[in-house]
C-alpha cells in the first residue's frame, strides 16, 4: 500500500484544540505555549521546528470528544528528537527542549485512510522539559512511553569546554534562560504520555527506572516487567519490575550480567547465560 502523509515537520501548520494555527514539530518553552524562535539570521526569524521525527504511537480511545471527526477517532503521539541546525547552520542538537505532540486523526470507516484534524503540543513544565526524546513504544495500558537518550553527565556539565556539558548548558539556557538552571539528574528518564478523549494529554517521568540512554522500552505481557536497551557505547541491558501492574512509578531496577558460554560463530555472537543484578528499589 502507498504511504499517506499525515503531516510534515517542515514548517507546515495544523490546527490546535482552539482552532489556531500551530507549527508541526514546533519548539516551545516547557509551558507548551511560548514558541522558541530561531533568530540566527536577520530577516529569517521563525519558530524552531524539528527535522527529526522519532518515536510514534497510534492509540485508540473510547468516547473521543474531538470535534469534526466523522469516522473513527485515533490519536498519533509523536516525539521529536532534535533540531539539526539553525538557519545560520549552527548545530542545535541537544540544545532545545524536545517536543511531544498528540495529533487527533479521522479514520475513514470504509478505506481506513487517516486525516490529521487537530494538533496538541504537550506541556512539559511539570517534568522540567524533555531532553533528546528517542525511543518510543506503546504500553499495554494504552499510553506512549518515551525516553531521554544520552542522559547528561552531571560531572561533565560542571566542566568548561566539555562537549556533553556544553550541550546541556545550551539546553538549560534555551529552556530556562540560564546555563545552570537545569538539573542534569532530571533527564535520562522514561516520560509517559497519557492521551485524553479531547486530544490533549498529560505527561510524567518515571525516575525510579534509572538514568540510561534508552533505545527501547518494552513492557512484557505481565504489565510489570520492562526490558530496556541502552544506546550508549559500553552500555548495558536493564530490567525494571513494577510493584503494581500498569504503574511504572514504583519498582525494582536490575542490570544484566552476561557470561559467554560458547565462542562466537559467523552468524551470531555465541551463547550466554544471563544473571540479573539488583540495583535497588525506589518510588
Amino acid at each position: 500500500f502507498p504511504y499517506t502523509t499525515l503531516f510534515r515537520s517542515t514548517g507546515e501548520t495544523l490546527k490546535d484544540p482552539s482552532g489556531n494555527d500551530i507549527i508541526a514539530g514546533g519548539y516551545f518553552m516547557p509551558d507548551g505555549v511560548t514558541p522558541l524562535l530561531d533568530l540566527s539570521v536577520a530577516g529569517q526569524e521563525e519558530q524552531f521546528y524539528s527535522d527529526a521525527v522519532d518515536g510514534t504511537s497510534l492509540l485508540k480511545l473510547a468516547n473521543s470528544t474531538v470535534s469534526g471527526i466523522m469516522g473513527n477517532p485515533l490519536f498519533v503521539v509523536t516525539q521529536f528528537e532534535y533540531k539539526t541546525s539553525n538557519n545560520a547552520g549552527t548545530s542545535m542538537y541537544g540544545t532545545l527542549p524536545s517536543p511531544i505532540a498528540v495529533v487527533a486523526v479521522d479514520q475513514n470507516k470504509t478505506t481506513g485512510d487517516l486525516i490529521a484534524k487537530q494538533y496538541f503540543n504537550v506541556p512539559t513544565a511539570d517534568v522540567h522539559g524533555l531532553w533528546i526524546t528517542c525511543a518510543g513504544s506503546i504500553s499495554p495500558w494504552n499510553t506512549h512511553l518515551s525516553s531521554e537518550e544520552y542522559e547528561p553527565d552531571a560531572w561533565a556539565v560542571t566542566q568548561t569546554g566539555d562537549t556533553v556539558g556544553g550541550l546541556f548548558k545550551a539546553f538549560s539556557r534555551n529552556t530556562f534562560g540560564s546555563d545552570t538552571a537545569a538539573n542534569p539528574y532530571h533527564y535520562g528518564h522514561v516520560p509517559e504520555v497519557t492521551v485524553k478523549p479531547d486530544g490533549t494529554a498529560s505527561i510524567r517521568k518515571h525516575y525510579c527506572m534509572g538514568r540510561i540512554s534508552r533505545e527501547l522500552v518494552q513492557v512484557m505481557p505481565d504489565n510489570r516487567t520492562v526490558l530496556m536497551g541502552d544506546d550508549y557505547v559500553g552500555g548495558g541491558l536493564f530490567m525494571f519490575i513494577a510493584d503494581v501492574a500498569n504503574v511504572l512509578s514504583s519498582g525494582t531496577l536490575y542490570a544484566a550480567k552476561l557470561t559467554q558460554t560458547s565462542a562466537a560463530q559467523s552468524a551470531d555472537g555465541g551463547a550466554f547465560t544471563v544473571q540479573w543484578i539488583k540495583l535497588g528499589s525506589a518510588n
